[in-house]
């Protein structure tokens, strides 16, 4: 079977450390990623890593240890985001569970508000909704959400901006 914790990047790494990379990307999960950090470090390689959203997590951020420090992540929405309504959002979450949220609280707070919006304009009709979603930003306003504006291309795949995050003294902040 896999497994990620014996997983040995060292022939990857050792190939990279000539080409003087400026960062390196790795579309993997926070267990792999880690070692990834740890070898590359151990390699010499000063370059950051950067990943998908999975290395945004508290996960990452143990494994990898000194290593990770300087890692880039995508975040579907950070606890410390700038908006007004997402900080609106991280209060009342706080109050009701004792956490702060991650993003899939975010995504599902904002989906549900979503879903509420589109009933009350378009009334419970499946071929409505769909048309009305998929209006949001291609000809009408995209939907303000806690995590940013969705929006939907043509194929009806969500459209909206994803934040970067930098791992910096052991915690993911938004690089602005």
């Amino acid at each position: 079977g896999h497994e990620p914790e014996r997983v040995d990047f060292q022939a990857v790494v050792t190939s990279l450390r000539p080409l003087k990379p400026d960062l390196i990307f790795a579309a993997t999960f926070a267990g792999e990623a880690s070692r990834i950090a740890r070898q590359m470090r151990e390699a010499g390689i000063t370059a950051p890593l950067m990943g998908t959203d999975a290395l945004f997590d508290p996960q990452y951020v143990k494994l990898a240890g000194a290593a990770g420090e300087g890692t880039f992540a995508a975040a579907f929405f950070h606890e410390n985001s700038k908006r007004p309504s997402a900080n609106s959002f991280v209060k009342a979450y706080k109050a009701a569970y004792g956490q702060a949220p991650e993003g899939y609280a975010a995504n599902a707070y904002d989906a549900t508000l979503l879903i509420g919006a589109a009933l009350k304009e378009v009334g419970p009709d499946k071929a409505k909704l769909r048309d009305y979603l998929g209006s949001l930003g291609n000809g009408r306003a995209a939907f303000a959400g806690v995590t940013g504006n969705i929006g939907f291309n043509p194929d009806h795949n969500v459209r909206k901006n994803i934040q970067v995050v930098e791992l910096k003294g052991g915690q993911f902040v938004p690089v602005e």
